[in-house]
């Protein structure tokens, strides 16, 4: 008799992915969330659900699977660079201004800064990926006629929906 644990599940995760049969992969990795006990493995579970679904270009699904991640081990680092290469792949989505579309920006930097925070080791790679965001980040004058101040809180909009700092390039 079979009894199903979480490294079985993991372990038929790992080859639906390979097949590229994410459906299957999706609900492996799910049961070995469900079947573990250690915060680790969870974390990195529901980290491989988060690169699966952002393979399937589903970004809020992604993000959610980023976000357990994280909360099983607030160190993943790996959960917040994907939560910021969610928000800078999808930034038009949050808004049909251009402008307010490089807001999701900051929030992006907001993840590598907190990525490089629970772990330094990953500051050399998140610092260049910092600096391709910060191009992007929205002119002072456009801002300023969006009555957007620098140094202000602001809330990006859309599926984003996350408070940050304002910050022109």
């Amino acid at each position: 008799m079979f009894e199903p644990s979480a490294s079985s599940a993991r372990g038929l995760a790992a080859q639906a992915y390979s097949k590229k049969d994410y459906s299957k992969a999706i609900s492996y990795f799910k049961e070995a969330v469900s079947l573990e006990t250690d915060n680790i493995e969870k974390a990195k579970s529901q980290q491989k659900l988060a690169v699966i679904y952002h393979e399937m270009r589903n970004y809020s699904q992604s993000r959610a699977a980023a976000q357990a991640a994280i909360n099983y081990n607030p160190k993943s680092s790996d959960s917040y660079i994907l939560i910021a290469v969610l928000y800078a792949e999808n930034n038009s989505a949050i808004s049909s201004d251009a402008i307010i579309q490089m807001t999701a920006f900051w929030a992006a930097v907001d993840k590598l800064e907190r990525a490089k925070a629970v772990n330094p080791a990953c500051a050399s790679t998140v610092n260049k990926m910092i600096a391709t965001y910060k191009e992007y980040f929205p002119p002072a004058p456009e801002l300023f006629m969006r009555n957007i101040k620098n140094g202000d809180s602001y809330t990006v909009p859309g599926w984003i929906n996350e408070k940050t700092t304002v910050r022109a390039k």
